[in-house]
C-alpha cells in the first residue's frame, strides 16, 4: 500500500483534502513479444534445482522471474502470473522449456499450504448457504479472534427473536418503540432477526448459520411490524441508542424524503462518536435514500454470488461500499430453530442484509482497538475493498466490495513511520513503526547543529499545523517532515506583507501572494511586518533590490547584531481574480415539491466568467473553484466551472448566500464573488392515499383506517360514494413529521352500506381529490377444503371466505404415476379444481393421476420452462389399442397400427378452430411415433415454412398439436418436421390428436387477448410451461434465468435435470456469451432481453433508430446497439406513451410476443 496520512494529519493540510488514491490492484498476465519473440535457450539449470517432492505435496511449480527484467504488462485474466512477486506459476518443467535461463532466478514446488488454527466453522449451513461470507474472506476475523467482543451494536429494525438458538440472549437488549406495545423480542416481521442474524449469529457452534461479529452486545430497538413505519419511532430509536451507549448503529430503513428530524438524530449520533451504516435502497435506481445519504452514514449497497452488484441495488453518490446482500441466509423470526434458506426468494434479498455485513465488520475494529474512529473505519474499508466497476471510487459498487480477510489483515499489521529529518539527527529510540492497539505515541525530538527544531509536518512543504504526536488508534503509513530554525534567538514568529501571511518554506525562505492589482515596486519596508519569536529580538526593516519582488531581512537580539539571521522573502501578485463589478451576483431557485411530480429549479451559473487571468477572459487550464453556502441546507454542486445549487424544502421563502473563489494551482483567489439567493416557495404538493384499496367486514366491524401522504395539505372533507361524512364519522391523526397521517372512518356509516363496491373520496385544501375502492362484505361463513390423494387427507384449507380462491398444495408424489390435478369426484371425474375456482361451500378435493411409461422428449424446468417432448402411458394401453385396432402390420421391425374411425374422442368444437383426427400410429419400443400426413392438415397449413436449421417448427401463431383426453382435456405436444409433406410427434398414448387452437389451455390467457397467439406459439414448441396446472401467468415478471433457459431450449440444449432448475440454461448462456449469469433470481429489463436477444443471434448489424422514443437517452451503453436492432427487426415496440422503458421489467406475455417475432424473422 502507498504511504496514507491519518484522516487527522489529511485536515492539518488542508481543511478539503479529497480521498487518497486506490491501491493497485494485481492483474494477470500478457507476456511481452519481446520475451516470447526471444525463447531460445533451455533451463536446464532451473529445472535441476527444482528438488524432487513427495507427490501430493504441492501442485506445479513456482518459477520466479530475474528482477533484472521489467515487470510484465498485463491483459489476460486467466493466467497465473503475481506482478508484486514477479513470479509465474506453471503445471510442468515442461513448460519452462522456452524460457531463456537469463531470465529465471529459480523454480521450485508450489507447495500446498494448511491453516493450523482452525477449519470452516462448525456450523452445518455455512458451506451451502453462506456464500455471503465465504466469498469475503469473513472466517478469517474468527479465525483470528476478532468477534466484536464487548461492542454494542444497534438495530433500528422490526425487532429481534432472541429465544433462537442461534443467538446469545444474553447479549441481547433492547426497548420498543412502535405503537403497537409489542416488547422488542416480539418480531413478527422478521427482517430485524434476518439482519441481527448477519452479525451475531453464533459461530462454530455446531448451530445453522455463522454470523460476522458474534462476540457483539445487540441492542434491539423494535420501530416497525410490517415494511413502514413513522420517522418520530425511527428517531426515538436513534436517541435511545445514542444513551445506551451503543457504538455502531445499523439503519436497513430508508425514505426519499430528507428530514431534519432524522438529519439532526444522525448528527447527534455521529457527535456521540457511533458509526452509522445504513442501507442505500432497493429501488435500482439513482434516487438518494435517508439516513444513507447523509455525509455522517456509511452507505452500504448490494452484490450477488460472484461479488457483481444486485440488480435492486441503488446507484448514488451514497453508496461508499457494498456487501452481500443478493440471495442470502438468515435467521426465521417464527420459531426458535428456523433458518431462510431460500437465496432465490425475493425475502432473501436487499441492501437491508448488506448493511448489517458493514455493521459487523465495525464491531470486529471496534473489538480489536477501541480508540478506533469512524475516520479509521471508512480508511480501513477504502482501503481494503475490492475494486469493481469503474476504477476507483464509483457510485455503482462506492469503493468497493468488502473483503475482510483484507481488513483485518491492514487492521492488524504495522504501520510505518518515516522521517524526513532535513539534515537532523533522530534519537537512537525514535519510534518507526506502530499498531492501532497502540496508545498515544510522541514523536521524537532530532537535533541539528546551529538550528531549533520547530516541529513535524506532514506535508513536504510544510503547510498545515505541526504534529506532535500519532494519537491511539491511528491507521496507515505515516510520513513527517522536519523543519528548523537557526535560533531562537533569531526565529520568527510571523511574516505579514499588506496583512498577507507569508508562508515559511522548507529552505527557510518565506513566500506571500498578494491580490491582483498590487505593484510590487510601490511596496516600502512599512509595508511589511516582521514579528520575532522572542520578546528580545527586534527585525531589521526589510530591503529589496529587484523592484519589490525579493525582499531580504535580519533578525537579532536587541542591542546585538553581531549573530543575526537573513531571511528571504519572495513576493507575487496572484494573476487570477474576481473581475470588476462580479464580486456581488444575485439568482433565484425553487425547490422541488414535497411529492416530486413538480422539479426544482435551480440556480446554475458558469463561475469563469466572473473571474480574469490577470486582464484576460482566457482562465488557466486547471482553474476551478472552492464554494461555502450560508443559510441554505441544499444541495450545491460543481462540474469544472459551471456551479448548480438545488434548494431544499427548508430554503423554501429563505435567502441562500453562496461564497465563490476562483482556485488555480492550488490557491484560492484572495477575493471571492458573493450570491445572494432568493428562495421562492413551496410548490403546492397532489396528496395522495398510501392505501390503495380498503375492505370492510361487517361481521367484524371496527372500522377502517386509510393512509394519506398529505404533502403539506390539510384534509377539508371525506365522502362515501356521493354521501359526504360529517366530522364524528371519520377522524385524522397526526401528522407524522414526513407528511403520513391515518384517517380513520368509523363504523356507522360503513355498516350502513351495502355489499358490495364503493368509493372514499378525500378532498384536500389543494390539488385534487383522492378516490380509494371500498369493498363491504360479510366474512361468513367460511368453508375449509380437504385435499385428499391415495385414500388419505394431503392438506387442508380452513376458514376460507365464500366466493374466494385458494391456493393448491404441492403437487403430490406417487411412483410410476403422473399428477393431472384436483378433481371434485374421484378417478377424476367431476370438475377440475384450479387457484381460479371460487370457494362456496366445505368440500373435498381428490388427486387424480395416469400411468406414466418413459418415452423420448425434453423437460421442462422451473419457473419460465417447461412443456416436454413425450406424453408417457403404461405399455398395456399400447396393447390395449393394438388389439382393437383394424389393421396391423409388421415390416423392418417397425410395427403400423391403423386405428378405427371410432377410436377419436369427442371434443367441444367451439374450442377448436380446426380438428384433424390422426389415423397412422408408428409403434418404437414402448414410445409411440405419430406420423401426421401432411394431406390430413387443416386447409392452407404450410409445413415449408421452417426455421433455417430446420429443427422444429409449431405451425401458424396459435396453432398446436395435440392430444385430447378422456375427460375431454387439450394437451399440446411438440412436433419435427421430417420432410415436406408429413411431420412427427414422439407420444405413448393411443387418443385423439387434432390440430387445434391452443387459446383456450390456459385459464387466464383468453382467446381475444394480444398475446395469445404468442403463448400458444412458444407453449406447443416446448419453450414455455404454465406456472401451475391451467395456469400460465402471463402479466408476472420474467426472470433472467428464466430467459437463459428458454434461448438455450431454442438452440436445442438439454435444460433438464438442474439444481438449480435453471442451472443448465445459464450454464449454457455463459458458455455462448449471451449472459454473465449473474441474478437469475432477478426479473429481466426490456433492454437486457433485448441484449440477450441480440447476441443469440449473433449481433447482427443494426437497422433501427432509438431518435424516436422520449426516453432514448435512458438506454445503457451496453444495450443500445442491441435495442436498435430489435427495434429495427419489429421485435419490440415503444409504450402509448412513446417510450422504451428500457430499465422497465419484462412480463412473460411480452417476452412470449417478443419470442414469437423473433422466431418468425428468423424463419423468413
Amino acid at each position: 500500500m502507498g504511504l496514507r496520512p491519518h484522516p487527522w494529519l489529511l485536515e492539518l493540510i488542508h481543511p478539503r483534502f479529497g480521498k487518497g488514491s486506490e491501491p493497485i490492484k494485481p492483474v494477470s498476465l500478457l507476456l511481452c513479444a519481446a520475451l516470447l519473440a526471444g525463447l531460445l535457450a533451455p533451463v536446464a539449470a532451473a529445472q535441476e534445482a527444482a528438488v524432487e517432492e513427495e507427490p501430493g505435496s504441492y501442485a506445479g511449480y513456482i518459477v520466479k522471474l530475474s528482477d533484472d527484467i521489467p515487470r510484465m504488462r498485463t491483459l489476460n485474466a486467466d493466467a497465473s502470473y503475481d506482478r508484486e512477486g514477479n513470479f509465474l506459476v506453471v503445471d510442468t518443467l515442461e513448460q519452462t522449456q522456452e524460457i531463456p535461463e537469463e531470465y529465471i532466478d529459480y523454480i521450485e514446488p508450489n507447495y500446498y499450504v494448511e491453516l493450523f488454527s482452525t477449519q470452516d466453522p462448525s456450523d452445518p449451513y455455512y458451506a451451502d448457504y453462506q456464500w455471503s461470507l465465504q466469498e469475503i474472506g469473513a472466517m478469517s476475523a474468527y479465525r483470528q479472534g476478532l468477534t466484536g467482543e464487548g461492542v454494542k451494536v444497534g438495530f433500528v429494525d422490526s425487532g429481534i427473536n432472541t429465544a433462537h438458538v442461534d443467538l446469545d440472549d444474553a447479549r441481547i437488549d433492547g426497548a420498543n418503540f412502535h405503537a403497537d406495545g409489542l416488547s422488542f423480542d416480539q418480531d413478527i416481521y422478521g427482517h430485524g432477526t434476518f439482519a441481527a442474524g448477519i452479525v451475531a449469529a453464533q459461530t462454530d457452534n455446531g448451530v445453522g448459520l455463522a454470523g460476522v461479529a458474534p462476540g457483539a452486545d445487540i441492542r434491539a430497538y423494535r420501530v416497525f411490524n410490517q415494511k413502514t413505519t413513522t420517522m418520530d419511532a425511527v428517531v426515538s430509536a436513534i436517541y435511545a441508542a445514542i444513551g445506551d451507549g451503543c457504538d455502531v448503529i445499523n439503519l436497513s430503513l430508508g425514505t426519499q424524503y430528507q428530514s431534519n428530524t432524522l438529519r439532526t438524530a444522525i448528527e447527534a449520533a455521529e457527535a456521540a462518536g457511533i458509526v452509522l451504516v445504513a442501507a442505500v435502497g432497493n429501488d435500482g435506481s439513482s434516487t438518494l435514500q435517508y439516513p444513507a445519504a447523509y455525509s455522517a452514514v456509511i452507505g452500504v449497497g448490494s452484490v450477488d454470488s460472484g461479488l457483481t452488484v444486485s440488480s435492486f441495488s441503488q446507484r448514488n453518490r451514497s453508496v461508499y461500499v457494498t456487501a452481500p446482500g443478493g440471495g442470502v441466509a438468515g435467521l426465521d423470526h417464527e420459531s426458535a430453530d428456523g433458518y431462510r434458506l431460500d437465496l432465490t426468494s425475493k425475502g432473501n434479498m436487499g441492501t437491508s442484509y448488506a448493511a448489517p455485513v458493514v455493521a459487523g465488520m465495525a464491531a470486529l475494529a471496534l473489538g480489536y482497538d477501541r480508540d478506533l474512529t469512524e475516520d479509521g473505519f471508512r480508511y480501513l474499508l477504502e482501503t481494503t475493498s475490492t475494486d469493481k466497476g469503474s476504477s476507483g471510487y464509483d457510485t455503482t459498487y462506492g469503493y468497493g466490495v468488502v473483503n475482510i480477510d483484507a481488513f483485518v489483515s491492514e487492521l492488524r499489521r504495522e504501520f510505518t513511520i518515516t522521517y524526513e529529518t532535513n539534515g537532523g539527527v533522530l534519537p537512537e529510540n525514535a519510534v518507526q513503526a506502530y499498531a492501532v492497539t497502540d496508545d498515544t505515541l510522541t514523536l521524537p525530538t532530532p537535533t541539528r547543529p546551529g538550528f531549533q527544531f520547530t516541529g513535524w509536518y506532514a506535508a513536504s512543504d510544510l503547510s498545515g499545523g505541526q504534529v506532535s504526536a500519532i494519537p491511539a488508534g491511528s491507521l496507515g503509513d505515516l510520513e513527517f517532515f522536519a523543519a528548523w530554525q537557526s535560533d531562537q534567538t533569531t526565529a520568527v514568529q510571523s511574516v505579514l506583507v499588506n496583512g498577507q501571511t507569508a508562508v515559511p518554506q522548507a529552505d527557510g525562505s518565506y513566500r506571500a501572494y498578494l491580490p491582483y492589482g498590487t505593484v510590487l515596486a510601490d511596496l516600502t519596508p512599512n509595508n511589511i511586518v516582521v514579528t520575532p519569536l522572542e520578546a528580545g529580538s527586534v527585525a531589521e526593516p526589510a530591503v529589496t533590490e529587484d523592484g519589490g519582488r525579493t525582499w531580504t531581512f535580519q533578525v537579532h537580539t536587541s542591542g546585538d547584531a553581531s549573530h543575526a539571521q537573513t531571511y528571504t522573502l519572495y513576493l507575487e501578485v496572484d494573476s487570477l481574480h474576481v473581475a470588476d463589478g462580479s464580486a456581488a451576483q444575485s439568482g433565484s431557485a425553487v425547490p422541488a415539491s414535497h411529492d416530486g411530480q413538480t422539479p426544482a429549479i435551480p440556480y446554475c451559473a458558469d463561475a469563469a466568467a466572473w473571474f480574469l487571468d490577470g486582464e484576460s477572459q482566457t482562465l488557466p487550464d486547471d482553474f476551478t473553484c472552492q464554494t461555502a453556502v450560508e443559510g441554505g441546507s441544499g444541495l450545491f454542486t460543481l462540474d469544472g466551472s459551471t456551479l448548480t445549487y438545488i434548494p431544499s424544502a427548508e430554503d423554501a421563502g429563505q435567502a441562500v448566500t453562496l461564497r465563490v473563489q476562483g482556485v488555480h494551482a492550488g490557491r484560492a483567489t484572495l477575493d471571492a464573488v458573493t450570491i445572494t439567493l432568493t428562495v421562492g416557495a413551496l410548490p403546492v404538493s397532489q396528496s395522495k392515499a398510501l392505501t390503495p384499496s380498503l375492505t370492510y367486514d361487517r361481521n367484524t366491524g371496527g372500522g377502517a383506517e386509510l393512509s394519506l401522504a398529505l404533502f403539506g395539505n390539510q384534509v377539508t372533507g371525506v365522502s362515501l360514494d356521493a354521501a359526504a361524512l360529517t366530522d364524528g364519522q371519520y377522524a385524522l391523526g397526526e401528522v407524522t413529521t414526513d407528511g403520513a397521517a391515518l384517517l380513520t372512518l368509523e363504523d356507522a356509516p360503513l355498516a350502513a352500506l351495502e355489499n358490495g363496491a364503493h368509493t372514499v373520496t378525500v378532498t384536500f385544501d389543494a390539488g385534487a381529490p383522492a378516490a380509494v375502492p371500498l369493498t363491504v362484505c360479510d366474512s361468513t361463513p367460511l368453508y375449509t377444503v380437504t385435499f385428499r390423494s391415495q385414500g388419505a387427507v394431503f392438506d387442508t384449507r380452513s376458514g376460507v371466505y365464500s366466493g374466494s380462491t385458494v391456493t393448491l398444495p404441492h403437487a403430490p408424489v406417487r411412483e410410476d404415476y403422473d399428477f393431472q390435478g384436483w378433481y371434485t369426484q374421484e378417478n377424476g371425474k367431476g370438475t377440475r379444481f384450479t387457484t381460479q375456482t371460487p370457494v362456496t361451500d366445505s368440500l373435498t378435493l381428490y388427486a387424480y393421476w395416469t400411468a406414466a411409461v418413459p418415452s423420448g422428449g425434453g423437460g421442462g424446468g422451473g419457473g419460465g420452462g417447461g412443456g416436454g417432448g413425450s406424453v408417457a402411458v403404461p405399455a398395456e394401453t399400447v396393447t390395449a389399442a393394438q388389439t382393437s385396432a383394424n389393421t396391423i402390420t409388421e415390416a423392418d421391425g417397425v410395427t403400423t397400427l391403423t386405428l378405427l374411425e371410432e377410436a377419436a374422442t369427442s371434443v367441444e368444437s367451439e374450442t377448436l378452430v380446426r380438428e384433424n383426427a390422426v389415423h397412422t400410429v408408428v409403434l418404437t419400443g414402448r414410445g409411440v411415433t405419430v406420423t401426421v400426413p401432411a394431406g390430413t392438415l387443416p386447409e392452407g397449413f404450410d409445413v415449408n415454412r421452417l426455421l433455417p436449421d430446420r429443427r422444429a417448427f409449431t405451425g401458424a401463431p396459435g396453432e398446436v398439436l395435440a392430444y385430447v383426453d378422456e375427460n375431454g382435456g387439450l394437451h399440446p405436444l411438440p412436433w419435427v418436421v421430417v420432410g415436406a409433406d408429413e411431420l412427427i410427434f414422439t407420444t405413448g398414448i393411443a387418443a385423439d390428436y387434432r390440430i387445434v387452437n391452443a387459446k383456450g389451455i390456459f385459464d387466464d390467457v383468453m382467446a381475444d387477448d394480444w398475446y395469445a397467439d404468442s403463448v400458444a406459439f412458444v407453449t406447443a414448441r416446448g419453450l414455455f410451461s404454465g406456472t401451475d396446472e391451467a395456469v400460465f401467468s402471463p402479466d408476472a415478471p420474467m426472470t433472467r434465468g428464466m430467459l437463459m433457459t428458454v434461448l438455450a431450449r431454442l438452440d436445442g440444449a438439454d435444460t433438464a435435470g438442474g439444481s438449480p432448475w435453471y442451472k443448465p440454461g445459464m450454464d449454457w448462456a455463459v458458455t455462448r456469451g449471451i449472459s454473465d449469469g449473474s441474478a437469475p433470481g432477478a426479473p429481466i429489463t426490456r433492454e437486457q432481453l433485448a441484449a440477450m436477444l441480440w447476441r443469440y443471434a449473433g449481433n447482427p448489424v443494426s437497422q433501427g433508430s432509438l431518435d424516436g422514443f422520449t426516453d432514448a437517452g435512458k438506454v445503457s451503453a451496453y444495450a443500445a446497439e442491441a435495442l436498435r436492432w430489435v427495434v429495427g427487426a419489429g421485435l419490440i415496440t415503444g409504450t402509448d406513451a412513446g417510450a422504451l422503458n428500457p430499465q422497465g421489467e419484462a412480463s412473460r406475455a411480452e417476452v412470449s410476443a417478443m419470442l414469437t417475432r423473433f422466431i418468425m424473422v428468423k424463419a423468413e
